[in-house]
């Protein structure tokens, strides 16, 4: 009975060591995740106006997914050389056609009785 409980101590031990760890690697990733955004919002400042930042930041309040999908996209403009600084207006258009995009790939669906 001694081995029994033994065994069952070591299971309790190990399983609780690796919750520990798994909670440290979904810490870890979170960090990265978070780091990775920091690192879209500075590049994207190096190409935008400080109207355009502005704006982006009221837009990153509201809706953060959509702000960081702009910046991503800001990002790979400027940095491919397509765009020089983006201002309000550009930020503007950036914003409608996005939303414009969203709004058709959202279907209505229709139910007859």
């Amino acid at each position: 009975m001694g081995d029994d409980e033994e065994l069952e101590k070591l299971r309790e031990e190990r399983s609780k060591e690796l919750q520990e760890q798994g909670s440290q690697d979904q810490e870890s990733a979170e960090e990265a995740r978070e780091q990775q955004k920091e690192s879209i919002w500075n590049q994207a400042k190096q190409h935008m106006t400080s109207e355009a930042i502005s704006r982006l930041g009221n837009v990153k309040a509201a809706n953060e997914e959509l702000a960081l999908s702009v910046a991503q996209q800001v990002t790979r403009l400027g940095a491919s050389g397509q765009i020089g600084k983006v201002d309000e207006d550009q930020m503007k258009k950036i914003l409608r056609s996005l939303q414009s995009e969203k709004e058709k790939n959202e279907s209505d669906i229709k139910f007859r009785r």
